[in-house]
C-alpha cells in the first residue's frame, strides 16, 4: 500500500511516500479501515521530529492518529461491517505501532471507532477525534459545567474550538482569547459569549468576575497570569506537549 513513512527522526524531509509498504494485519477487536481522510495534529510532527520520548516510537513509522474511511475488515459479530463509513483514532498505536493513518489502510480498535454522522464528509469526520477528546479530557474534572464560567485560551484553534463548544453545550458562560480576525468565528460560529483580542487587551482585564475553569492551550506566562482569575474551588487545565494536567 502507499503510505507516508519516516525511518529516522528529523525535519519534514524525513517523511517519504512509499508505494509498497506492507498492509497492516488486523487483530481480534480491531477494525481495518480503508482511509479516505486523515488529519494532522501537533503530536504527529512532534513524533516525527523526535520531540516525544524516542524509545516510545516504533520505526519505521507511519504518523497519524485521526482517520475517517470505510470498513475493510472487522470481527465476525462486530457492530461494524465492510463498507460502513466510520471515523476514530488509533489510540496508543500513535506511538508504539508502525501503523498510523497517513496511509491507504489503517487499524483502530473497535472502541475507538464510531459511525460517521449523517451529512458529515470524510474530511470533517477526520478532523474530530484527537482534538475533541483532548478538550473533553482536559475539562472533564470540572464537569458538569452548567452555570459555570469558563475561560479558554486559543479558542479558535483545534482543541480550543472544541473546548468552547463543549462548554457551551453544557450550559457554561464562555470567554476565549483569540486574535481580532477570529473574534466573529468564536462568538458567532462556536458560540463563545466573549472574545478577548489578545493583541489589543490583556485577558486579565476583560472581566472582573472569576472563572470556575481555565483551559490553557498556550503555555508560557499564561499559566501564572490565569491562576489569579480562578475561584478558590476552580480548576486550571493546562494542555502540555505530552498530554494535560489539571490543578
Amino acid at each position: 500500500m502507499a503510505a507516508a513513512v519516516f525511518r529516522s527522526f528529523g525535519p519534514p524531509s524525513v517523511l517519504q511516500l512509499e508505494n509498497d509498504f506492507p498492509k497492516p494485519t488486523r487483530r481480534k477487536g480491531e477494525v481495518l479501515i480503508k482511509v479516505m481522510a486523515a488529519s494532522i495534529n501537533p503530536i504527529d510532527w512532534k513524533t516525527r521530529k523526535g520531540d516525544v520520548p524516542r524509545l516510545a516510537v516504533t520505526r519505521p513509522k507511519i504518523p497519524g492518529g485521526d482517520v475517517a474511511g470505510l470498513v475493510e475488515e472487522a470481527d465476525q459479530g462486530s457492530q461494524f461491517k465492510p463498507g460502513d463509513r466510520v471515523f476514530g483514532c488509533n489510540g496508543n498505536q500513535i506511538f508504539w505501532s508502525t501503523y498510523g493513518t497517513y496511509a491507504e489502510y489503517a487499524l483502530a480498535h473497535e472502541d475507538c471507532v464510531l459511525p460517521i454522522p449523517e451529512g458529515w464528509s470524510f474530511n470533517e469526520a477526520a478532523a474530530v477525534p484527537l482534538a475533541a477528546m483532548t478538550a473533553w479530557q482536559a475539562m472533564q474534572p470540572s464537569m458538569p459545567l452548567q452555570g459555570k464560567r469558563v475561560l479558554v485560551h486559543a479558542g479558535a484553534g483545534g482543541v480550543g474550538s472544541y473546548a468552547v463548544q463543549i462548554a457551551k453545550a453544557q450550559g457554561a458562560w464562555v470567554a476565549t482569547t483569540c486574535s481580532g480576525k477570529n473574534a466573529a468565528f468564536v462568538t458567532e460560529t462556536l458560540g463563545a459569549d466573549l472574545a478577548i483580542d489578545y493583541t489589543r487587551q490583556k485577558f486579565e482585564e476583560a472581566t472582573p468576575e472569576p472563572y470556575d475553569l481555565v483551559v490553557d492551550l498556550i503555555g508560557g506566562d499564561y499559566e501564572l497570569r490565569s491562576m489569579p482569575l480562578l475561584k478558590r474551588s476552580g480548576h486550571f487545565a493546562h494542555v502540555l506537549n505530552s498530554g494535560f494536567m489539571n490543578q
